[in-house]
């Protein structure tokens, strides 16, 4: 991989240029903003059931000089490149190498500007993650997955992804021990500096009608750690529930309402 050689090349074009190319399944989006320039190189197969990545990098050159090498960056799940993947690396440098340098005039220039549903996804998945860096590069890395689906879809895909990651949990509204279950998880996950001070094992052994009966005794038990459970979504036999501190609880429904989702609260 001729990795310096596209740091020089990168180095040596145009302050302004930036903006994206394509070659077939060949992806390439150059960037610029006041921290430096980006390059991302992907190879995105496209079939009748939607589309799958199996390159996604990124090239981060900073705008002041670091003691960090440069390096490139899988963008997949794992932060890592698999054996696939391996194989597209050193190609993939040499085609971004000949379209910047024989080539550039393929970039279709122009700042790029975030569309308004990304930066309510941003937020939202901020909310359910509580951690902006991690959504940021999940957002990079979702790109362009997202950008295929419609505005339905794209939310519906994106709340079953954070309930995949563990951001939050997905419980069988008939099934009681799914809630408890679903309600540890989170806080181990998000809170795990609290997880031993909540009486959570004290209602494993407990019968509930429902999951909106366990989730009212789960708010219960949490309460004095200032933490609540609240159902951000439905369908016709599941909740999706998060975990929120009280410090958090109204950020998570503004970000709620502009996805034009509703916090719900079940008390006991």
């Amino acid at each position: 991989m001729n990795l310096q050689h596209l740091i020089g090349v990168l180095q040596a074009l145009p302050a302004d240029l930036q903006g994206k190319a394509s070659e077939g399944e060949r992806l390439l989006d150059l960037r610029r903003n006041t921290e430096g320039l980006s390059l991302r190189l992907a190879i995105n197969l496209r079939d009748n059931n939607g589309s799958e990545l199996i390159f996604d990098a990124l090239l981060q050159l900073p705008a002041r000089p670091s003691p960090e090498p440069v390096q490139l960056q899988s963008l997949s799940l794992g932060n890592s490149f698999n054996k696939r993947a391996q194989r597209y690396v050193d190609p993939m440098v040499a085609w971004a190498i000949k379209l910047l340098t024989e080539t550039p005039g393929k970039i279709q220039r122009g700042a790029r500007r975030k569309p308004q549903w990304q930066a309510t996804l941003q937020s939202l998945v901020t909310a359910l993650s509580r951690d902006a860096d991690w959504t940021l590069q999940w957002l990079l890395r979702n790109e362009m997955r997202l950008e295929d689906l419609r505005k339905k879809q794209r939310l519906a895909w994106v709340l079953r992804q954070l309930a995949d990651e563990g951001h939050v949990a997905r419980v069988d509204w008939k099934d009681d021990e799914s809630v408890i279950d679903g309600a540890t998880d989170l806080l181990e996950k998000h809170y795990p500096k609290l997880a031993a001070q909540a009486p959570l094992d004290e209602l494993e052994d407990m019968e509930f009608g429902d999951a909106e009966e366990a989730i009212a005794a789960v708010n219960t038990a949490l309460a004095p750690l200032e933490l609540r459970l609240h159902i951000i979504g439905s369908d016709d036999d599941s909740y999706l529930l998060s975990l929120q501190d009280a410090s958090s609880t109204e950020h998570l429904r503004q970000a709620l309402q502009d996805a034009g989702l509703n916090l719900q609260e079940r008390d006991a």
